[in-house]
């Protein structure tokens, strides 16, 4: 997913303190934490689907609740947290390598957030359900697998997490939003819903 020279990247990070680096540690460790929280809770919520579009209800409500449990926030940005406020994002070294500051049009950030707000629109609003001919058996395994799948990434990013450098976090970042991006149940949602999520991996390329 990298597109840029590492040294420029490694650059980039170079003066990033260590106060930082653990408070967006922190932040992420703690939607981690909660998204496992959630998937517990919704994850017996599937046996008691009853019909098709219990199915579809369930499906948004998840997959709402991992996207809003993604590190998409400032405060899940160790660039964000040194450089904001005072500094203003003066000396930023994700906004000069990565086409400026995040709420400038040309910076690889805004692109996707754009699209990643685009994709939770489209779920949210979602009410098409030509696709729900599946058979109740078939849409609840369908719907643990993708909870149990989130939930093993969410505790795979928890396990990372200590030990990661600045630069290696902001790559797993990206990583770990694309994986969880691809396992949104795309069964359960109309063609547009699959158009944005597309268009959010393809900004994702050029996240970090």
């Amino acid at each position: 997913m990298n597109q840029y020279d590492l040294s420029d990247l490694k650059e980039a990070t170079s003066d990033i303190a260590l106060d930082s680096l653990y408070a967006a540690k922190k932040a992420i460790a703690v939607d981690c934490r909660e998204y496992i929280i959630w998937t517990g809770i919704m994850s017996p919520k599937v046996e008691e689907i009853a019909c098709p579009s219990d199915q579809k209800k369930l499906a948004k409500a998840i997959t709402l609740t991992m996207l809003g449990h993604l590190p998409t926030k400032p405060i899940t940005c160790p660039f964000c947290i040194q450089y904001s406020g005072d500094q203003a994002c003066r000396g930023c070294g994700y906004a000069l390598t990565h086409g400026g500051r995040c709420d400038e049009d040309t910076s690889a950030f805004r692109r996707f957030i754009e699209a990643f707000h685009e994709l939770g629109k489209a779920i949210l609003q979602d009410q098409d359900d030509c696709k729900l001919t599946l058979d109740i058996e078939q849409g609840k395994a369908m719907l643990h697998e993708f909870v149990d799948s989130s939930a093993a990434k969410a505790r795979r990013l928890l396990d990372e997490l200590p030990e990661t450098s600045v630069d290696r976090l902001m790559e797993i970042k990206a990583l770990y939003l694309d994986q969880m991006v691809c396992l949104i149940p795309i069964f359960f949602f109309s063609n547009e819903v699959e158009i944005e999520r597309q268009r959010v991996r393809k900004e994702l390329q050029h996240y970090w």
